[in-house]
């Protein structure tokens, strides 16, 4: 995973180093703060966010940041981790942005840990450090400070401050607790096929397909465009538009109850059928058939609860039959 930073490069003036602990450089080095999460694109098959930190620079010029690690977890579980060795550079006197970017494939990371029914999002922790370089030439230590960096030979040196061949990095650790959307894909199963009415030319039909939405929040399904198939007759295929149907959330408590009594879960699908293109043979296979073989492929268009999204459909069994 690669991350990308903004910034300009810096030239500092002495800093005096006391025996003041980690506030030495108070004032002098930057601030990091955690902003936002940023999500560029979602839908049911993965996600593109970016994790955005705020640094802020007091200083009237450049600051140069050396490095920057980070450690990602969902739900107390690794899932990725890594350093940018480049680095990045500060504004003078203004704040920069950071980002982070990750891309999730939800199939991944759902083998790794589960999202809980009626919740819409899933626990996140992020931490790592910045890396503020300091040129040697720019710390000034009290004698018995020097004596003893001579001493370590390289070790940190003061609280915070470590020394290498090229000088001295501040660390500047972060750590950040929040909520990663968690989007899921419902599962939908066959109810009933309800013959609404017909006449030698039409078929009305209404199939009811129950979806199970394990978020919290409901889902707004506004279109649906499909290819039927029942039994051996021809394939129909239409669009279902402003549908304006809601399939309500769900909650813990409710995994095991009966699904069949939750109207608010069922997606009523309006299908028209002209019987001269299609054949009188489809009316006959439903009347002679209560529970004739289905093929259901299409996609729908639906509101979530991070926006809109399509959701692919392909589904096969049987359905019971309703004049």
């Amino acid at each position: 995973m690669r991350c990308s930073y903004i910034g300009f490069m810096f030239m500092m003036g002495c800093v005096p180093v006391g025996k003041t602990g980690s506030t030495f450089l108070d004032g002098v080095v930057p601030e990091v703060s955690f902003s936002h999460l940023e999500v560029q694109e979602i839908d049911f098959e993965h996600v593109d966010s970016s994790f955005v930190f705020v640094v802020d620079n007091p200083n009237p010029v450049g600051f140069s940041i050396d490095r920057f690690d980070y450690a990602l977890d969902f739900s107390q579980v690794e899932w990725l981790s890594g350093d940018n060795p480049d680095g990045l550079t500060l504004n003078p006197d203004d704040e920069s942005e950071v980002a982070l970017p990750v891309s999730i494939v939800w199939t991944e990371l759902y083998d790794v840990v589960q999202a809980l029914r009626g919740n819409d999002t899933i626990d996140f922790g992020l931490n790592g450090n910045f890396g503020v370089r300091l040129a040697s030439d720019t710390i000034i230590f009290s004698e018995q400070e020097s004596a003893e960096s001579q001493e370590s030979s390289g070790s940190m040196s003061t609280s915070g401050l470590e020394q290498d061949s090229d000088g001295y990095v501040f660390e500047l650790p972060y750590d950040v607790l929040g909520d990663f959307p968690a989007l899921r894909r419902p599962e939908i199963s066959f109810r009933k096929l309800k013959v609404v009415d017909y006449s030698l030319s039409e078929l009305n039909l209404r199939l009811n397909l129950k979806v199970d939405n394990e978020h919290a929040s409901n889902l707004l399904i506004n279109r649906f465009a499909y290819d039927l198939k029942l039994g051996n007759a021809d394939l129909i295929s239409g669009v279902a538009e402003n549908l304006n149907q809601t399939i309500v959330g769900a909650s813990e408590e409710d995994e095991d109850s009966d699904f069949n009594a939750q109207a608010n879960r069922i997606l009523s699908l309006p299908i028209n059928i002209n019987l001269q293109e299609a054949g009188a043979g489809l009316l006959t296979l439903l009347q002679s058939n209560s529970s004739p073989a289905i093929d259901l492929e299409g996609s729908i268009d639906l509101e979530t609860p991070f926006g809109p999204a399509t959701l692919s459909v392909d589904e096969t069994g049987s359905v019971d039959v309703e004049f």
